[in-house]
């Protein structure tokens, strides 16, 4: 795990520009993710209006919280890729796993600043709607490092003990991996944030997992997208 410490010197040799915009686009994921959360309705509202939705039907296959498994313990065999709907953003491409959802472009009509987003199908939800979002912003002077010095602070507003895990690699390029029980005071979830550094340009990827999952469960879910992630020019 990193040090939690982050220098003066760090500070001073990081552009401000870049350094606020990474904080907007951490804080922007977290929201966006804890506003599809409840998003049940086709419509796409704000995040605020969002969070207001009603759940989904009630649903007892949702996988208990019996089975434990940290989120970087070792598979012990190869993680197959998700087969879901492949989404094409800017310098990535990535599978969504089976009945999610392409609901960029929504969110793009509703102002929200994403580069991609998937979620569960509302017809197929259970109890709430699980979903990604991905932000590309531009980074020349930022680092892994210091996104994982912002981000219990950034990430602080819903999540109390954000835990910083083990690097893993994406398509063969190292990423930062942050996550921690989530409350917004109107939905709890889990949430996870995967941080890449790559050509001068930080790709956040944010998912909202539903709390009743097992932890191995959330893990072959998220280890699928990331098993089918190509990276691009």
């Amino acid at each position: 795990m990193a040090s939690t410490e982050l220098g003066a010197k760090q500070l001073s040799e990081v552009d401000s520009g870049s350094f606020w915009a990474m904080n907007r686009v951490l804080a922007s994921g977290a929201v966006t993710s804890a506003a599809l959360f409840l998003l049940i309705a086709c419509g796409a509202p704000s995040p605020s209006e969002s969070l207001m939705g009603q759940p989904a039907r009630p649903d007892q296959n949702r996988p208990s919280q019996a089975s434990e498994a940290r989120p970087n313990d070792a598979p012990s065999a190869p993680q197959p890729a998700a087969t879901g709907i492949r989404v094409t953003g800017d310098g990535y491409a990535f599978h969504a796993p089976a009945r999610w959802m392409d609901i960029s472009e929504r969110l793009a009509k509703s102002g929200q600043e994403v580069d991609a987003a998937v979620g569960e199908d509302p017809d197929a939800a259970t109890t709430v709607r699980e979903n990604l979002n991905v932000s590309v912003i531009p980074t020349p002077s930022l680092s892994l490092e210091t996104y994982e010095q912002v981000a219990p602070n950034t990430l602080g507003y819903m999540i109390d003990d954000l835990e910083t895990y083990d690097r893993v690699l994406i398509d063969g390029v190292e990423a930062v991996h942050v996550g921690g029980e989530a409350n917004t005071g109107e939905a709890s979830f889990f949430f996870e944030q995967y941080a890449v550094v790559r050509a001068d340009t930080m790709y956040t990827l944010s998912f909202a997992i539903d709390g009743e999952r097992s932890e191995a469960d959330r893990r072959h879910l998220i280890d699928s997208v990331l098993a089918s992630w190509e990276w691009q020019n």
